[in-house]
């Protein structure tokens, strides 16, 4: 099974759609706590979400208070779909499925607060929540994430960079502008 995870409701049939990798697509995840990750409005420039050496999801907050801001009160569902269709490796993230066609929804669950659940799969070991810390190392290899970010989405020198990013990443973008 698969799963795909989204803010909208009572899905029976997954249409592909365009996103960052420019082609139409429906994603899908095989570890149902890394596709709940997605169940929020999130990007690159609020977590750094990869994998441990036990398949165990990490996310990592690139700002203070990060994981509570974008999941705190936020609900999704959460659906199951056959994997038939599916290929991996398409999108250059390991954990990631991809069908060019439409997916039939198997079974539909509803979570009413993403941040609750997501804690409860923490309590249980089924997620590890880096929280953002004050020291060099850490904020080093924060820097370095969002560093890559802007350089991979041509951010550095554009113009109208959001204003959410601006704030947070200002002095990294004045530094890479040199």
């Amino acid at each position: 099974m698969l799963y795909h995870v989204s803010r909208k409701n009572n899905l029976k049939i997954l249409e592909p759609n365009v996103s960052t990798h420019g082609k139409a697509y429906v994603y899908a995840i095989e570890n149902i706590v890394t596709a709940m990750l997605f169940g929020a409005p999130q990007d690159d420039f609020d977590f750094i979400i990869d994998v441990n050496n036990y398949g165990v999801p990490r996310i990592t907050e690139c700002y203070k208070d990060g994981f509570r801001s974008v999941y705190k009160g936020q609900s999704c569902s959460i659906y199951t779909l056959n994997r038939q269709g599916f290929k991996n490796g398409i999108t250059g993230w390991s954990p990631e499925f991809v069908s060019e066609n439409r997916v039939r929804v198997l079974k539909e669950e509803h979570v009413e607060d993403l941040f609750n659940r997501l804690i409860i799969e923490e309590q249980q070991e089924n997620l590890i929540v880096r929280r953002y810390e004050n020291n060099e190392e850490y904020e080093l290899e924060i820097e370095n994430h969002i560093t890559d970010r802007l350089i991979r989405f041509n951010m550095v020198n554009c113009r109208n960079i959001d204003e959410r990013i601006l704030s947070r990443y200002g002095n990294i973008i004045d530094k890479l502008r040199g």
